[in-house]
């Protein structure tokens, strides 16, 4: 079948050997470079994501805990200084920390808000998922994110039980 290259010049048979040879190299170095840099970039972005979602992870931490401790000192305030209308302590923690609105709902049911004009009828705080969480753990309460029915905004709801005083 290949009986037309035995009548070929030494010189062409060794030269076309040689070329197809250095085809096979240079394809075997070509895939071999390919895939170390596909994984040098896979690796790469790798690390890039962890750094990212770590930093992410910080700053919303961060983020986090800003909020829950002006919720603490709200609720330090009120119980310490009762003497200051509710409304004055929420409207400076919702200007503070740039929230939407700020209340709380009372023991008694009362729910009170930043804004005093803003009254709610037959809403009773203790019924709302948020207070009996918080009365349910002892604790502050964080709400899994929900949309406002009113507003059309995505809110958490955080409600420290010891701002009931």
């Amino acid at each position: 079948m290949l009986s037309f290259i035995n009548n070929w010049p030494l010189r062409i048979k060794i030269t076309l050997t040689s070329a197809l040879l250095l085809a096979v190299m240079s394809f075997a170095l070509i895939w071999q470079s390919m895939a170390s840099l596909d994984q040098t970039i896979n690796n790469t972005l790798n690390t890039d994501i962890d750094g990212f979602a770590q930093s992410v992870s910080v700053n919303l931490s961060s983020w986090m805990n800003d909020r829950v401790q002006a919720i603490e000192k709200t609720a330090t305030t009120l119980s310490e200084h009762p003497e200051i209308a509710p409304h004055i302590i929420l409207h400076q923690t919702k200007q503070a920390l740039g929230f939407i609105i700020t209340y709380l709902g009372t023991t008694d049911g009362q729910m009170l808000q930043n804004d005093p004009n803003v009254i709610l009828q037959n809403y009773d705080p203790r019924k709302r998922s948020w207070y009996e969480g918080a009365v349910r753990d002892n604790d502050l309460f964080i709400s899994d994110p929900y949309t406002s029915p009113g507003w059309d905004h995505t809110l958490l709801t955080a409600w420290n039980l010891s701002v009931s005083a």
